[in-house]
């Protein structure tokens, strides 16, 4: 028998439990970050959804929200939507925020 809880999506289910382990995220150990930080997800990624990125973000102190990759490939869209990741690298590397697809909260 599966351990996960969630036979529609497990990864989720797993990583629901390692959040509520006391990983980073909920521990406090994402708000001993101090580097420049773009934190992002895709859209349509199932694997990963944007609600754990928003968590994510919302522990690392000056990320300024997640930035969201726009695809229709879900957790692939990082790998293909290369001028969307390309942005968000410049942002990370250059300091300033790209508009284009930020997430609001």
């Amino acid at each position: 028998m599966s351990q996960h809880t969630d036979t529609a999506n497990p990864a989720w289910s797993f990583e629901t439990r390692q959040l509520h382990a006391g990983t980073p995220t909920t521990s406090g150990g994402a708000a001993a970050v101090r580097a420049r930080t773009v934190v992002a997800g895709v859209d349509s990624d199932r694997l990963y959804p944007l609600l754990q990125q928003e968590e994510l973000a919302d522990g690392i102190p000056g990320t300024g929200g997640v930035r969201v990759i726009r695809s229709p490939h879900g957790h692939d869209g990082f790998l293909l939507e290369t001028d969307q990741v390309a942005a968000l690298v410049r942002e990370l590397l250059d300091g300033v925020p790209i508009r284009a697809g930020r997430r609001t909260p």
